[in-house]
């Protein structure tokens, strides 16, 4: 999610903006300081951009799913990954699942360059050893939209309800990715056959 200017207002008239390489995140309402402005017709920075990293494997814009599990009976997992250059307060994300009338509200603090792990609280062992928390209702089955929510707003999405889109199957999204989504598209992840377990924990 993310706004430039303001509607009716002479905010940026044959200027060239450039976003402030500490800008991390969009934002609902424009702020003229995350900007450099530069005379018209200046083009030496498109199709570049730096941004400072905090740490981590790579910068993100938003917290976003690094991995889904779907496998045998309940080896059910979702891993969020943080790249975004700043530790994040869970307590206001949550994970909506389009076949539960109730959404699983996470907590904790996320650093930044690392991964939040459900799992289901039958799931294999080693699913469990990885989870940073566990459910009863991360239940699915390869045909339901997962959502992530946070501060209100849907920032990813694994999946179509009612579509077949990664039954029996792990997807781990692609290293290139570094925002989340609001429609899946299959070309963002690998997918990996059921019960591979062993990617869970970390994203790189």
């Amino acid at each position: 999610m993310d706004v430039i200017g303001a509607a009716g207002t002479q905010y940026a008239k044959d200027i060239t903006l450039v976003r402030n390489e500490d800008i991390t995140f969009g934002t609902s309402i424009y702020n003229s300081n995350e900007w450099t402005a530069y005379p018209s017709n200046t083009f030496d920075d498109l199709g570049t951009h730096s941004a400072l990293n905090s740490g981590g494997s790579h910068q993100t814009g938003t917290l976003f799913f690094s991995e889904y599990i779907e496998g045998s009976s309940y080896n059910k997992a979702i891993e969020i990954y943080n790249g975004t250059g700043q530790d994040i307060n869970l307590s206001n994300v949550l994970i909506e699942l389009s076949n539960m009338s109730i959404s699983i509200a996470l907590s904790g603090i996320l650093q930044n360059g690392d991964v939040f792990v459900v799992s289901h609280s039958n799931a294999d062992q080693s699913l469990l050893n990885a989870a940073d928390m566990i459910t009863s209702n991360l239940s699915f089955n390869g045909d339901d939209a997962i959502t992530l929510i946070q501060n209100g707003e849907i920032i990813d999405v694994i999946g179509v309800a009612g579509t077949q889109y990664a039954k029996d199957t792990t997807l781990i999204r692609n290293e290139n990715i570094v925002s989340g989504t609001l429609s899946y598209d299959i070309n963002e992840w690998i997918a990996h056959p059921i019960n591979t377990l062993n990617y869970i924990g970390f994203h790189d």
